[in-house]
């Protein structure tokens, strides 16, 4: 398990290295391992989400990619610690983000 965190934390790095680097196509082979990982597990990994804020933008096609994971995969005990006011210090995704992908699904 602490290997795949580490792989996990990996690839969200790598994708911001190619973002500082402005190399598009590393980054769409980083987002698709990403991708492909989370189809394999069906986890958020909240530490990722958390680097993901600290290290991206609002209009990151990375965190974009969370917050959906987020919005449409988490039980509502999970939203709760991902929104909690109590996330030990993590940055919390956006309210406004997460109700960006509920409208744009209804």
């Amino acid at each position: 398990m602490q290997s795949q965190r580490r792989e996990d934390l990996a690839l969200a790095e790598l994708w911001v290295l190619a973002v500082k680097l402005a190399i598009p196509k590393l980054q769409n082979c980083a987002l698709g391992k990403i991708s492909q990982r989370y189809k394999s597990t069906n986890r958020v990994p909240l530490d990722v989400l958390s680097y993901v804020y600290e290290n991206t933008t609002d209009r990151s096609p990375l965190r974009a990619f969370w917050v959906d994971k987020c919005a449409w995969s988490l039980s509502p005990l999970e939203h709760g610690k991902v929104f909690s006011e109590k996330s030990a210090g993590r940055p919390r995704p956006s309210l406004v983000d997460y109700q960006g992908i509920e409208s744009e699904e209804v």
